[in-house]
């Protein structure tokens, strides 16, 4: 049986700055400027009229599956490096 380590990473706010990416999707979506939704928000993004979990699942679903934000969100500065680090180690 392999025994094969396995270290998960949490993406969106610790490796990378998820509130950008998903602004400018939602900014998109709705037809509006990024710069109309406050960088300040609370943990369910109501400052940007995301009114109900159901609406913000539906804009993560399509930031997420549709425009790939994991794959284009900026990075932390210092978040690439101490990944490599962690992997070497």
């Amino acid at each position: 049986m392999s025994r094969d380590f396995v270290f998960g990473v949490d993406l969106d706010g610790v490796c990378g700055d998820y509130t950008a990416a998903f602004r400018q999707v939602v900014a998109e979506e709705r037809g509006v400027a990024p710069e109309s939704l406050p960088v300040e928000r609370s943990w369910d993004f109501s400052e940007w009229g995301i009114d109900s979990a159901e609406e913000f699942d539906r804009l993560h679903r399509i930031a997420v599956m549709e425009r790939r934000i994991f794959r284009d969100m900026p990075a932390f500065p210092g978040a690439s490096e101490a990944l490599w680090r962690l992997s070497d180690a």
